[in-house]
């Protein structure tokens, strides 16, 4: 009866010794399995006496999957293996083949040892136990990550970018620096959500990293790390640095997005300078890093009074090749004139492509029909770039600021 107690019944069962010998795959060798898992049950130790044990010791643990086996999807898996996490603690297992994925409960038989300094228990035998299991991932500090008490576990750090770097075009590590002042290491691996980056990442940008507590005594810095999983789970989001861009100013968002987009990083660290006046150099060095800072092709310009290696050389030989731009004259293209409201749209509408403009009619009195920038000034109209001065007046004689070409900039592109 359930729950009364078991009765293990011996006869015809086992016909032969082949019965006895375990794993088999055919009925008797099913029943002689269970039967010994009846009157010899495994023993599950705990995950963190796993973690604290010698090497080489044998162990039995169960957990729930926290990152993906590379059998279900090789994008957020890691390289042959798989952590797992139960109440007490996570730890890696390697190696792990099969479909193993997040959320599933696994039995894992095997010895401790470690890898590049981290802890992980060495497989001999993987069994599925149930799936659709949650593990939230713990809020830790740049300390307790550091200190080796989490690691593998699921976790969440949080804090400002330090610094970054790059391996083969992708992110690779974040330094973060939390609350309390102390750095903890972000490690993305090269394989891992290749399809996109993470995104809005800047220095002093506000991050939140959530990825498994790792170990690797290999890199050349400090070994304590986050793992991520996947590129998604780094959220980033910019902090306004400039003391003149009021949170409530018309041009905070555009300013932001300038931030975020790599545009600008202002006239100084503090400061963006929204009141001065936007320069030609500016312009185009403002389209060129909206345009994603492409590498010019021709690498020559006739322009006297743009100086090698100046801060926008790269971006007015991209805006002469793209017939941005040919200069106020032949030799000159007058880097520090002033920019007025038809030469900003201008440039931006060359920048986009000249785009087809479908506005039939031209409500601006002060735009002649068939002025120079008559064009470009309708499509600004049409596509709200802006609208002019009033109903009636797209003042392009105006001078432009750096918050209104920044604006100008984020309406195209945001469009």
């Amino acid at each position: 009866k359930a729950g009364k107690g078991a009765v293990v019944v011996a006869g015809s069962a086992f016909m032969n010794d082949y019965d006895l010998t375990l794993p088999v795959s055919n009925a008797n060798g099913k029943v002689s399995e269970n039967l010994m898992k009846l009157v010899n049950p495994a023993k599950i130790t705990a995950i963190a006496d796993v973690q604290a044990a010698e090497e080489g010791m044998s162990f039995t643990i169960e957990g729930v999957v926290t990152s993906n086996a590379s059998g279900y999807d090789k994008d957020t898996a890691f390289f042959d293996c798989i952590y797992l996490q139960d109440a007490t603690a996570g730890i890696n297992a390697f190696p792990v083949a099969g479909s193993f994925k997040i959320g599933d409960l696994v039995r894992i038989t095997g010895t401790t040892s470690s890898y590049q300094g981290e802890r992980q228990i060495s497989v001999e035998t993987i069994e599925l136990i149930s799936e659709g299991h949650t593990v939230e991932p713990r809020a830790i500090t740049a300390a307790e990550l550091n200190d080796g008490s989490v690691l593998g576990s699921l976790v969440t750090l949080s804090g400002t970018v330090e610094s970054f770097d790059y391996a083969n075009g992708l992110v690779q590590t974040i330094m973060v620096r939390d609350a309390g002042g102390n750095v903890g290491r972000v490690f993305i691996d090269g394989y891992i959500t290749t399809g996109y980056d993470v995104e809005k990442l800047s220095v002093g940008a506000e991050i939140t990293a959530t990825g498994l507590a790792s170990y690797d005594d290999s890199f050349d810095g400090p070994a304590p790390r986050i793992r991520i999983r996947d590129r998604k789970d780094v959220l980033c989001k910019t902090v306004m640095k400039f003391t003149d861009v009021p949170e409530d100013s018309w041009y905070y968002t555009p300013v932001l997005w300038a931030l975020e987009n790599h545009v600008t990083e202002g006239i100084s660290d503090t400061l963006f300078g929204s009141d001065m006046n936007c320069n030609r150099a500016q312009a185009v060095t403002f389209l060129w890093a909206a345009a994603g800072k492409p590498e010019p092709t021709v690498t020559e310009h006739p322009f006297t009074d743009v100086p090698k290696g100046s801060f926008c050389e790269k971006a007015v030989l991209w805006a002469v090749e793209k017939g941005i731009t040919a200069g106020t004259d032949a030799t000159h293209f007058s880097p520090k004139a002033d920019c007025n409201r038809a030469t900003i749209v201008t440039f931006l509408y060359k920048a986009l492509g000249s785009p087809a403009v479908s506005a039939a009619e031209n409500p601006f009195v002060d735009i002649p029909a068939e002025s120079w920038c008559t064009t470009p000034v309708l499509w600004a109209a049409e596509n709200g770039i802006t609208s002019g001065t009033d109903a009636t007046h797209f003042a392009p004689a105006l001078i432009c600021n750096r918050a209104q070409m920044v604006t100008f900039l984020y309406s195209a592109y945001k469009h």
